[in-house]
């Protein structure tokens, strides 16, 4: 009787969970992240943490923000960790309540602090506190049609300027027989608002759209439609993937300004057909910036912890894991998602190697 008892109690105990096997959640907004996550947490095990568990769910891009939301306010399962745009970060800001774990010391003792872009990280930072680690870059370059361009006597090297921009993009549009030169995004105004030095809200929080680099950012856009050098996205977001498989893939219009990742997620995902036919450059700058800038940046993912979690320290491990470390950075780059903010991963080769796809 005794050793039965000792064997059913061995049993028992060892199905209990202990605290070291407790299972993370973490919320991401696609599939090619969900992909990455669960590998990541392979790696994490295999560098010392062999019971860590992560449990991974993918949702719709808007979707998650959404759902983010509703389990914050009704505190029903809310994940651990969630990764999230810089655009829906202020929706969950609320006075001096913020539902996100205060990571502000925790970047400083890990060296995060210093070896993370610190314009990224001041798109999480909220009343001087940081709550996020963002994981992209998000430069802004211009993609092109390389091979109509250069059909018509254009390269990138003769395009330095927004005027040589409208100039030579607006002479090979007439002779292509293309629809548009670059079709408007909403976010456009934003990223040349960044790319001129200014921002739409100042340092107090206060919208500031009637700012003279505002205003001529805008007056811009205005100009390029008054000029038939640019059209409307369809359905109201060159982000929609139909725009990038009839419109695009229809050869419609030959310019197209965003982040990183919208070349190695959404072209050469979306559009795989393409490959060798669009090709990336700078920004041209603007010609009255004596900076000469010809980049900008633009949306972009980052970490955050819930605050009501209860297991913030391992929450906390993980992340500075997925954003401390090289590996998992390059990692996320050569699967197509975007260029690291982490700046000791720039060193890695890997990041330097021609794509075949531009």
């Amino acid at each position: 009787m005794l050793l039965r008892a000792a064997l059913l109690l061995g049993a028992l105990l060892a199905s209990v969970p202990t605290a070291s096997a407790q299972t993370l959640d973490i919320w991401v907004s696609s599939s090619v992240d969900k992909a990455y996550y669960e590998e990541v947490a392979a790696s994490y095990r295999e560098a010392g943490h062999p019971d860590f568990e992560l449990s991974v769910s993918a949702y719709g891009f808007t979707e998650l923000a959404d759902k983010l939301a509703l389990a914050i306010r009704t505190r029903q399962n809310p994940p651990d960790i969630v990764q999230l745009d810089e655009n829906f970060f202020s929706l969950y800001l609320s006075g001096d309540k913020v539902p996100f774990l205060d990571l502000t010391e925790r970047l400083q003792s890990s060296g995060l602090a210093e070896s993370i872009v610190p314009e990224r990280l001041s798109l999480f930072s909220y009343g001087g506190r940081t709550y996020g680690v963002p994981q992209s870059l998000s430069a802004v370059v211009l993609y092109y049609r390389h091979d109509i361009f250069a059909e018509h006597g254009v390269s990138a090297d003769d395009i330095e300027t927004w005027d040589d921009f409208t100039e030579l993009g607006g002479q090979v549009l007439g002779e292509s027989g293309a629809e548009a030169l670059i079709t408007l995004d909403p976010a456009y105004w934003e990223m040349l608002l960044r790319q001129r030095g200014g921002d739409l809200y100042d340092a107090d929080g206060q919208l500031q759209v009637e700012s003279d680099d505002a205003v001529r950012a805008l007056t811009w856009l205005v100009e390029l439609k008054d000029a038939g050098l640019a059209n409307d996205p369809p359905r109201g977001s060159i982000y929609d993937p139909p725009y990038l498989t009839q419109v695009l893939g229809g050869d419609q219009v030959l310019t197209v300004m965003s982040p990183d990742w919208f070349g190695l997620d959404y072209l050469k995902g979306i559009v795989p057909e393409m490959a060798g036919e669009w090709r990336a450059m700078p920004l041209p700058a603007w010609a009255d910036d004596p900076l000469r800038r010809r980049t900008s940046t633009y949306a972009g993912q980052g970490l955050l912890i819930y605050a009501g979690s209860d297991a913030v320290d391992p929450a906390w491990e993980f992340v500075r894991f997925v954003m401390g470390e090289t590996e998992p950075n390059v990692q996320r780059f050569l699967q197509n998602n975007s260029l690291t903010a982490y700046r000791p991963a720039w060193d890695d080769e890997r990041l330097f190697e021609p794509d075949p796809y531009f």
